[in-house]
């Protein structure tokens, strides 16, 4: 029985052979760790750019802020209906007024 396990171990590796496997190791580690970093990097210009707000307050200002340009937008449309209505000099007289 030790005769088989014998044959199953692996040889034994020399001093060479050691250092490139530890030269393999730290290389493969060193890649995985720069992959990391640009992982990491990609992360955070996501979450940087990101459409959706990372908090409630910051949900809540962005929700009020919309709202309010909603609000702009449909006075500005209201202006520019009243003043597509009427004759080329009551438009005049009218810019002249608020002015």
């Amino acid at each position: 029985m030790p005769a088989a396990v014998a044959a199953t171990a692996p040889p034994r590796l020399g001093p060479a052979d050691n250092a490139q496997a530890l030269r393999k190791q730290r290389a493969a580690v060193e890649a995985i760790a720069a992959d990391n970093m640009k992982l990491k990097e990609e992360l955070m210009l996501e979450n940087k750019f990101s459409v959706n707000p990372t908090t409630q307050t910051a949900a809540a200002l962005i929700a009020n802020l919309q709202a309010q340009a909603d609000v702009y937008a449909a006075k500005v449309r209201g202006e520019l209906v009243d003043w597509s209505r009427g004759s080329v000099a009551d438009r005049c007289r009218r810019h002249v007024l608020s002015d």
